[in-house]
């Protein structure tokens, strides 16, 4: 079974890992990755990055955004079949999981910095068991707007904490309608399910 680098969510993993091959090297990579940020920025800078590094090691990677709809089933699908890409993202949620599937390569995480390198709560969502298949590449920091207006109609001050923000919610939803008190970005269960657990783990 051929078992994939991973990546979680910077490039630095991926040139940290393929700047420390030595003997036998592939001269040519492949990277599978999702949309994480829009085309016109996030093309643009793998781009960048893609030649950057060929420049320095003499490798070519060849990239493929997979929309993270579709990201599962195809990484299960490459994982079971045997087949997929050298390097690839996933979800933090997702490394154990395909760890346990022994879908994943460990590795070395000094090769990349050291544990010290990376914010604890990102590094340790790469392992599993105790050992490290992945590195983290990036992290999010998300916030809650807040209208005013509405605010101001049920006289309420924006919240500072998880029990505040279920309080405003409740008054918001009894002044203005069930629905109305907190809206969360995506059109699909996995990415509502995703967005709204940041909140709860916040």
């Amino acid at each position: 079974m051929k078992r994939f680098a991973l990546m979680i969510v910077g490039v630095v993993f991926l040139f940290g890992l393929l700047t420390s091959m030595t003997f036998g090297a592939p001269r040519e990579i492949t990277f599978w990755l999702m949309p994480n940020a829009p085309d016109d920025v996030h093309t643009v800078w793998m781009d960048a990055k893609v030649a950057e590094f060929q420049k320095e090691t003499g490798i070519t990677v060849h990239y493929e955004v997979i929309g993270w709809g579709d990201a599962w089933t195809r990484l299960v699908t490459a994982i079971t079949g045997g087949e997929g890409a050298d390097v690839v993202q996933v979800g933090t949620t997702w490394n154990p999981q395909f760890a346990a599937m022994r879908g994943l390569a460990k590795v070395n995480p000094s090769e990349f910095g050291g544990v010290g390198a990376f914010m604890p709560a990102n590094y340790e969502s790469t392992t599993y068991k105790g050992e490290s298949y992945g590195m983290p590449w990036f992290a999010e920091t998300r916030c809650l707007f807040y209208n005013k207006d509405h605010f101001a109609e049920v006289g309420f001050e924006p919240p500072a904490t998880y029990d505040e923000l279920v309080a405003a919610g409740n008054r918001l939803a009894r002044v203005r309608g069930k629905g109305t008190a907190i809206a969360i970005a995506g059109n699909q269960a996995w990415d509502l399910l995703h967005n709204w657990a940041i909140l709860l783990w916040a």
